[in-house]
């Protein structure tokens, strides 16, 4: 904040110029950083910095070769995530990708880079709702004893609503070794804090995001979608 002078012929500016709002108060005219409304942040976000804060300690307690041997390890392998996007990440990220999804998926953490064998990834998923279940599965069923699935599913959305990933809520990890299909009507309605089906959701659907976890390391592969429509509420 500070207290401003008009040159000759300017006696008065009021408002927002640029980053700079002018303003009168008892003392004069001031001018004053412009205030910008704060971007609220988003679930996404959220969750990723609470990532790193579990993990960044734990980052920190790893000696300086192993640290190095996960930058080697990020640089030799870029990451694919759920949404099959691959991108280059750093050793200590790859460090807190791994482990979040070994934990996600009821596994133990690991502290060195592990061999890079990723899982296949699944030929197809199927979402099928009926009053009182909610199916999800996958093929090949059953997989291997090392891997596991990761299911997400949507909020009701209308087939209109793109892009939908907004919707979408981590559901649950498959026990494993493992078999399918799997009724989740229940922990859809915990994590959505409705009942199944949820009233006046007559014609919108809902939409299912299935990837494997290799149990052991971690890695990952894309994830397929389906989506299926809810049925009549009587």
């Amino acid at each position: 904040m500070a207290k401003v002078t008009f040159a000759p012929l300017v006696t008065a500016v009021q408002g927002s110029i640029g980053g700079t709002t002018f303003q009168q108060n008892r003392s004069g005219w001031i001018a004053r950083a412009r205030q910008r409304p704060r971007k609220a942040r988003t679930l996404t976000q959220k969750t990723s910095q609470s990532r790193l804060l579990v993990w960044l300690p734990v980052w920190r307690t790893l000696s300086l070769a192993t640290q190095e041997l996960w930058n080697d390890f990020a640089l030799a392998h870029p990451h694919i995530d759920m949404w099959g996007r691959t991108r280059n990440v750093s050793g200590f990220n790859y460090f807190v990708r791994l482990n979040s999804q070994l934990v996600r998926a009821l596994s133990e953490p690991i502290t060195s880079p592990p061999i890079y064998e990723p899982p296949d990834p699944l030929t197809t998923v199927t979402i099928n709702l009926h009053p009182g279940t909610l199916m999800v599965g996958w093929t090949p069923d059953p997989l291997p004893t090392n891997v596991t699935v990761i299911i997400y599913l949507s909020a009701p959305v209308w087939r209109s609503q793109t892009p939908y990933r907004q919707f979408i809520r981590f559901i649950f990890p498959v026990p494993y070794p493992i078999s399918g299909p799997w009724d989740l009507h229940e922990p859809w309605a915990a994590t959505f804090h409705t009942t199944y089906p949820p009233p006046n959701t007559d014609g919108m659907t809902i939409q299912a995001l299935v990837y494997p976890v290799n149990v052991t390391n971690g890695l990952t592969n894309v994830g397929l979608l389906a989506n299926a429509q809810l049925p009549p509420v009587p």
